[in-house]
């Protein structure tokens, strides 16, 4: 796993830009009762298709424009003790927009996101799973992604091409209307910290929520107009969702991709 891209923090959580899982951290000290010990058991593990959708809104220049970026994904889930144990790999992100102005991501962002373990919790009464705090960090190298200021140039010694495309941090594709259309690459430094809690679980559909906050400086642009336009970015958790579908064993990401407007839905904002 990345140091520099994944972290756990135990003790501290911490635009129309928004990437992106993460592995959870901390313990439970409250028992879990036998009976909902026994319905995740019997009903979680297995290979599952996810979708978490994570919904922001910018302002800048007298505009406004939603994004919601859908990031899919193929996810196993195991039983450890009271722990739900989930192995994931991200298999595509794309993206809805309305407004004034739209991202994307290439493929190449799929480099970026390394394969991760984490942890759901049950809560006492058998009615949920939470996943605690989680911190992901992309385009930025540090001991603690949890911490610290994040970097505002590209020159700066904690900033890596994590997406292996020849530029600085994390490339997000722009493009912004107002009285024409200008598109551009931005260079992007990102931080987003999140929790989940899924509490409508059945056989085959897992759905819960996300609460979420994220932190992102340009480093760079393909258009220097780009870098002079700071959008105000507000994370919408309200909008914000997780939902699993149960797949067949020995499915993959191919699967996943293949089927996702029939398992979660055509994304739209």
């Amino acid at each position: 796993m990345l140091n520099n891209t994944l972290a756990t923090p135990c003790k501290t959580l911490g635009t129309a830009l928004t990437l992106l899982i993460a592995v959870s951290c901390g313990t439970s000290n409250t028992p879990v009762s036998q009976s909902s010990a026994v319905v995740f058991s019997q009903a979680l593990p297995g290979t599952w298709a996810r979708v978490q959708l994570l919904t922001s809104e910018a302002s800048a220049l007298g505009t406004k424009s939603k994004t919601k970026v859908a990031r899919y994904s193929l996810v196993t889930f195991a039983n450890n003790g009271d722990e739900i144990v989930a192995s994931e790999k991200v298999c595509e992100i794309a993206t809805a927009n309305s407004g004034s102005s739209s991202i994307s991501f290439a493929p190449s962002i799929l480099k970026a996101i390394p394969d991760s373990s984490y942890s759901y919790l049950p809560n006492a009464q058998g009615t949920a799973l939470a996943r605690p705090a989680a911190v992901e960090a992309l385009g930025l190298a540090l001991k603690d992604p949890a911490v610290g200021a994040l970097p505002t140039s590209a020159s700066d010694s904690r900033v890596i091409d994590q997406d292996n495309d020849g530029n600085p941090g994390v490339t997000v594709n722009v493009e912004a209307k107002v009285v024409i259309t200008i598109s551009a690459e931005l260079y992007v430094a990102q931080r987003t910290f999140w929790s989940e809690s899924l509490t409508n679980i059945t056989a085959d559909t897992i759905n819960g929520s996300v609460n979420w906050t994220q932190e992102q400086t340009i480093l760079g642009s393909s258009n220097s107009l780009f870098t002079t336009v700071k959008p105000k970015v507000t994370t919408l958790p309200a909008e914000s969702s997780v939902t699993l579908r149960k797949l067949s064993a020995g499915a993959g990401c191919a699967d996943v991709i293949a089927q996702k407007t029939k398992l979660f839905g055509a994304l739209k904002i």
